[in-house]
């Protein structure tokens, strides 16, 4: 759920898919997008001075960076021996992007408040063109794969995924408009949440008559309730 913490996220909406060798690569990327979204949450909340007051799996700039570098490299290891690998080649080059933003936001000598909301919303969106750097390959590989019940599952993964991400904004923006509320907030949140759902549909749409339907209307189900 982004900034709040770990609510929102829905990547769990089945098993990988039950064929080998198309799991492993379906499923590469999640512990780095994982770990880019824990990373990016600490350095948003930071900026905007209210870290301490959301629970988030990292503690301190060292540590998120450290899982998120420790991820990096086990997805490049696995990327280089994997005979699939080439399809994640897009998202390894985005995450060039990842020094820069770094060190950008070590630069940032400005206020760390509420009124630095615009700082952090850059910050977030450039960790979210790293993320979708992942994302899109995994999609696109997930389209390739001859089985209909192996791409459905590859698909539902990808869609879990994605939710995560779409989930990881709401709940950004449910943060500001709670300890900052406005019309503006207000009506990204409503924008937002029509997102999840549109998400959500596709997810129960490609599912249908699949293995991998129920897991889809619990993932439904999960959404409804923590929001």
């Amino acid at each position: 759920d982004g900034d709040g913490g770990e609510t929102g996220r829905l990547a769990t909406v089945g098993e990988p898919p039950p064929s080998e060798p198309p799991v492993a690569v379906v499923t590469a990327p999640r512990a780095l997008v994982v770990a880019l979204q824990d990373e990016r949450n600490l350095a948003t909340t930071t900026l905007i001075g209210i870290e301490d007051a959301i629970a988030l799996p990292v503690t301190d700039t060292v540590q998120a960076r450290s899982d998120t570098d420790a991820a990096v490299a086990a997805f490049a290891a696995f990327i280089a021996a994997t005979p699939d690998g080439a399809a994640y080649q897009s998202g390894l080059d985005a995450l060039g992007a990842l020094g820069e933003l770094r060190s950008d936001i070590d630069a940032y000598a400005g206020p760390r408040d509420l009124n630095n909301v615009d700082v952090a919303d850059e910050v977030f969106d450039r960790y979210a063109g790293i993320v979708r750097g992942l994302l899109d390959p995994q999609k696109a590989f997930a389209e390739t794969i001859d089985d209909p019940v192996v791409r459905a599952g590859a698909a539902a993964y990808g869609w879990g995924l994605q939710l995560d991400e779409q989930t990881a904004q709401l709940g950004r923006v449910a943060v500001l408009a709670a300890v900052s509320p406005g019309a503006e907030s207000l009506g990204e949140l409503s924008r937002l949440h029509t997102g999840v759902q549109q998400g959500l549909d596709a997810l129960l749409a490609g599912t249908t008559g699949t293995p991998y339907e129920e897991a889809a209307l619990s993932a439904e189900r999960s959404y409804q309730t923590g929001y």
